[in-house]
């Protein structure tokens, strides 16, 4: 009935301080209170290393990296800001002989966490864990370094200066080593991902290494390096199997408990050995020490606070590595006053907090679960008893467990109320107004019990769990469509971690737009857009200008002109006087001079004479100085004439000016003549087109992660919005999330669309690899039935899964797709279904239309001419209900003419967007009625035609009455109206999305014209009515489309037939579902047999 958790580290160390009493007492104490004495930074090197990787590899990096300065800003000052105010309050109150640096040192160790326990505590209260658990994590790592970093100055340093260099080189060390090696290791792991021991090796031994080299070897942070090898390196799990993944995960937890184990027997040991020499007064102090932690707050909060945090074994590690160095600075006795209280501060932590937790929370009244909350809880624990009834009751007419004895199974699977403890599972069904949520008033009028309208603020706590349920719904989607291969783990994990941040995940930065932006204008060549001048020598200047040589030699020029004056300058500066001297001048540099002046004029003349088409000083001058790097080499050009003209006139003015200020004009010159180093970045022009590739491939990796991101988001929410009315009851709150969903699909479905537009290879890219990942997932799934079925053994069944797994290899390596050929995306049209005859008639007469932005395609009330191809571009469609086109729908099925909307939609205004692959006007030229939407053209966009008279010959090619064109297009708009149909169905219910397509792959719409009573068969599953009408035979019930035809109908009565009486003339069209492994031939064979024509 109560239960109170105690964690294992507790043990751990109380047992190691039995071990250390006995010793004590026994005859070879001495051979064990060498440990008062061992290296305690030889063991701390043994335990970071596992502990710090474990933390940051099993991190969530995405949550992490997104909230990492929050994290710094969280963790870093207020530890420091705690760590002082802690030791300073322990030296004012407590051990007034300690010093202020002993205090605050002390204080500082004190702060390191535990973070996996406090979480263990909040999934109880919080609906959203992960973020949380990542902060806190990120939090006590970076704890766990200042610390680290504390104990690594302490002696270490002397100014405030060498402590910010120290810090610099550790960090910038660590961080450099940690990322190389997570790249060496994500690398190592991503090639062995098929070998589950070898990636636990390579994990294992992967820190450790890193540590020591970076720690001993290299003068690092061994923290920090171990920290980002571990966040580096679990970017790289997504590519690991499942079994993988979850082996890599045990085994570091593992062995993080292990090492906890290890340094809490040690602590345990350390402790029963030295409190012998230490007085009582110590163990009191320690008791003091840790309830002063929450000194100057009201007692609740401190309570919450002081009680709520439980530390980690960090917390007596980092003051055994402090008491070793400062063992010539402290006193033996305040050595073990020093560690003692460490470790009995994490005793009382764990032994206090961690176990009176549940209690104070509940006393407190913080873990009080909302209403919204219980009602929910209430309605899964009666969806769970309704399961089980069910279940019972088929048991039950089970003639092998009839004389099981029922009254036991009853009672031992009576479930306990998880928010109720205690109390019998038939007390909480009794009142089942309360377990749904809902309150009833007697109306004295009708007699009958009224639910009453909920309250504003009970209104407010059920649109946050309607919330909660579509977010659920929306998760259960994306895994669904993880399974499928639709989406990549990565993928999966940031929809799972943050649907509302899903499309703003991973677009271009504000630093990459600003790069681009500038490259593209440096890149940008405005000599380009002249023309060659007219006369012929200005024409060989333009051509002299163009070529490679010429610019190579300038620049080779550049550089020799430059070193020279680099090293004139540098034996200038090495003299210590300023007396001029009239050899002090080498003749080989004048000789430089001059010679550089020659080259830069004619460079100078080459490029007035290039640019001048007809005049020197309009076009060639005007041109000349457009550009900034023309304009550098002519400023430089006047400082070499300035320069070698004082060179030759210094002498003049030696009687006006003093050498000591001739000497600086000569160095001020070298100066700016160095600048001609400048010049040098104009070759980086040579390398803008490579940079723009670059940001470019960066940007668009970015936008194909988002594409394939917003591409799972709409198809999930396409997928909720149906499940609307099963997850919600409250008709006002239904209205609302459905229009709120219906406008985030439809934007993130146009953004889509532009983005196809725009770069076609990204979409295209992102459905490949889906499409690649959906078939192999197919494919990994019939090997697990060929197992489950005993067609392959253990062996052969893992050869198989390698070969899986190869097939996985090559689908993530694929990078870029390029788009298909419009003649392919004409062949790739679900209806055309491999007819050769048919594709090479249509593709023959086809006909290319183009539409301008606002062109409309089909307007409201006009008969399409054609059947229209989406090649590239983007429509937009526009439904406004009709109370006529409804009234047709309700009395006699004729389906209101809009492509693309289920008819779930009918009643609602709806505005769609149409991507490049999709057709358009199929309904309307199969039907001949007229368009009840608007399609327009929201982009600039291009369409195959295919006329009404061209897909009527088309039919007669292909007149098959089960498989022919018409049929197959009848097929291809079906399906989109069937699906929400079977949704709603019960049978279908408990099918996922993917279930109900492979059903609908294998059905099959015959035409019915002839027929005019249909029989249902054994090899008929399921029959839909997607246009038109029928009744049943025997009960006479009129069907109207779109609806399920129940499974009890064994014949319909068609239009045909004069038992059935419809005023107008309309076609009745029934979408068969055939049983698994019949063949529609067979099926509609003997429907020929046993149907009235």
């Amino acid at each position: 009935k109560f239960k109170i958790p105690v964690h294992y580290t507790l043990f751990a160390i109380i047992v190691g301080f039995l071990n250390g009493l006995m010793i004590y007492y026994r005859a070879v104490a001495h051979k064990y209170l060498s440990i008062l004495k061992m290296n305690y930074l030889q063991l701390l090197y043994f335990y970071l290393p596992g502990v710090m990787f474990k933390t940051a590899f099993c991190l969530d990096t995405f949550i992490f990296q997104k909230s990492f300065l929050q994290i710094l800003v969280v963790s870093v000052p207020v530890a420091i800001l705690t760590g002082c105010t802690i030791g300073i309050l322990i030296k004012l109150l407590i051990l007034p002989h300690w010093t202020i640096t002993l205090s605050i040192v002390f204080g500082m160790y004190c702060t390191p966490i535990n973070s996996s326990y406090t979480e263990r505590y909040l999934k109880r209260l919080a609906v959203h864990i992960k973020h949380t658990s990542s902060l806190l994590a990120g939090e006590a790592t970076i704890a766990v370094i200042n610390c680290y970093f504390v104990g690594y100055m302490v002696g270490l340093t002397t100014e405030w200066y060498n402590f910010i260099l120290v810090v610099l080189r550790l960090i910038i060390i660590g961080v450099t080593v940690g990322y190389l090696s997570g790249l060496l290791g994500g690398f190592l792991i991503k090639k062995m991902s098929s070998d589950h021991l070898g990636v636990v090796v390579i994990s294992f031994g992967f820190p450790f290494f890193v540590f020591g080299i970076s720690e001993i070897y290299l003068g690092g942070s061994g923290a920090i390096s171990v920290l980002i090898l571990g966040v580096v390196m679990a970017k790289e799990r997504s590519t690991l199997s499942a079994e993988a993944d979850r082996l890599l995960g045990e085994f570091w937890t593992a062995i993080d408990k292990l090492l906890n184990m290890i340094i809490c027997l040690t602590a345990g040991l350390y402790v029963g050995i030295s409190c012998f020499f230490l007085q009582w007064k110590t163990s009191v102090y320690t008791l003091v020490i840790y309830f002063i932690l929450g000194y100057g707050m009201n007692i609740k909060t401190m309570l919450i606070c002081v009680c709520g945090g439980l530390k980690s074994p960090f917390s007596f590690m980092f003051p055994a590595m402090f008491a070793d160095i400062m063992a010539n600075h402290i006193t033996p006795k305040d050595q073990l006053r020093f560690l003692f209280s460490s470790v009995t501060i994490y005793f009382l932590s764990f032994l206090v907090n961690g176990t009176f937790m549940p209690v104070l929370l509940n006393a407190m009244g913080v873990s009080q679960i909302s209403m919204a909350k219980q009602i929910n809880m209430n309605n899964c624990m009666k969806h769970i008893f309704a399961k089980r009834e069910k279940v019972l009751w088929i048991l039950k007419m089970d003639r092998y467990l009839s004389d099981a004895n029922w009254s036991v199974v009853n009672q031992a699977t009576i479930m306990k109320h998880p928010d109720r403890v205690g109390t019998q599972a038939d007390d909480e069904f009794e009142d089942d107004d309360y377990f749904l949520g809902y309150r009833y008033t007697y109306c004295s009028d009708c007699k009958k019990d009224v639910a009453e309208e909920p309250t504003k603020k009970e209104l407010q706590e059920m649109r946050k769990e309607a919330k909660l349920r579509v977010l659920k719904a929306k998760k259960m989607s994306y895994s669904r469509q993880y399974e499928n291969g639709m989406v990549s783990k990565e993928g999966i994990r940031i929809l799972i971690q943050a649907v509302e941040l899903a499309m703003d995940t991973n677009e271009m930065s504000w630093f990459k737009r600003f790069v681009r932006k500038r490259v593209s204008e440096l890149s940008r060549k405005k000599e380009e857009v002249c023309r060659p001048p007219r006369k012929y020598w200005r024409r060989v200047c333009y051509h002299i200008l163009k070529s490679k040589v010429f610019t190579i030699f300038i620049f080779l020029i550049t550089c020799f002109v430059v070193v020279v004056l680099l090293i004139d300058l540098i034996i200038q500066l090495k003299k210590k006087d300023y007396e001029i001297n009239e050899k002090k001048k080498i003749d080989f540099f004048i000789i430089v001079e001059i010679l550089s002046i020659i080259v830069y004029c004619f460079e100078f003349v080459v490029k007035i004479m290039a640019f001048s088409h007809t005049y020197i000083c309009k076009d060639g001058f005007a041109t000349y100085f457009k550009s900034c790097w023309n304009i550098l080499d002519f400023l430089m050009l006047l400082i070499f004439v300035i320069d070698i003209i004082f060179e030759f006139t210094e002498h003049l003015l030696l009687g006006l000016i003093d050498s000591k200020t001739i000497w600086y004009l000569h160095r001020y010159l070298d100066g700016l003549r160095i600048c001609r180093v400048f010049k040098l970045l104009e070759m980086c022009k040579l390398l803008y087109p490579k940079l723009i590739k670059h940001l470019d491939l960066s940007v668009d990796s970015n936008m194909a992660f988002t594409y394939e991101l917003g591409k799972a988001y709409a198809s999930g929410e396409e997928e909720v919005v149906k499940l609307i009315p099963q997850i919600v009851d409250h008709e006002k709150i239904q209205d609302e999330l459905k229009q709120r969903m219906e406008s985030d699909r439809v934007m993130i479905t146009k953004l889509l669309g532009v983005v196809q537009k725009e770069r076609p290879w990204i979409a295209i890219t992102v459905k490949t690899k889906q499409a690649i990942r959906t078939i192999i997932n197919s494919m990994k799934e019939a090997v697990l039935h060929l197992k489950a079925t005993g067609w392959t053994d253990n062996y052969e069944q893992q050869k198989l899964m390698k070969s899986i797994n190869d097939l996985y290899k090559c689908a993530n390596s694929i990078k870029a797709v390029q788009p298909s050929a419009p003649k392919v995306i004409f062949k790739e049209v679900s209806w055309m279904a491999g007819d050769e005859a048919v594709f090479d008639f249509l593709f023959e007469n086809v006909t290319v239309k183009k539409f301008e932005p606002g062109d409309v395609v089909f307007g409201e009330g006009k008969v399409a001419d054609g059947i229209y191809i989406v090649v590239t571009g983007l429509f937009l469609l526009t439904y406004t209900p009709d109370m006529n086109i409804l009234k047709s729908l309700k009395e006699y099925g004729i389906l209101p003419i809009v492509d693309y909307i289920s008819g779930m939609q009918y009643v609602e205004n709806v505005s769609e967007y149409i991507v490049s692959g999709n057709c358009i006007g199929e309904l309307s030229t199969l039907t001949g009625r007229a368009y009840n939407c608007t399609i327009t053209a929201d982009a600039h966009s291009q369409v195959y035609v295919l006329s009404h008279g061209i897909i009527k010959r088309a039919m007669e090619l292909s007149p098959d009455f089960i498989s022919g064109l018409e049929c197959r297009i009848w097929k291809a708009v079906s399906v989109r109206i069937a699906i929400p149909v079977l949704m709603a169905v019960p049978t279908y219910q408990s099918c996922s999305l993917d279930q109900i397509k492979y059903a609908l792959e294998r059905a099959f719409m015959p035409n019915l014209i002839n027929f005019k009573i249909f029989a249902v068969t054994d090899m008929i599953q399921d029959i839909l009515l997607i246009e038109g009408v029928a009744r049943d035979f025997h009960t006479r019930e009129l069907f109207t489309a779109p609806c399920y035809i129940p499974r009890t109908v064994q014949k319909l009565i068609l239009p045909a037939s004069s038992l059935i009486n419809v005023p107008i003339n309309i076609e009745t069209k029934l979408l068969i579902i055939p049983e698994i492994g019949v063949d529609e031939f067979d099926v509609m064979l003997l429907a020929e047999e046993t149907c009235e024509m």
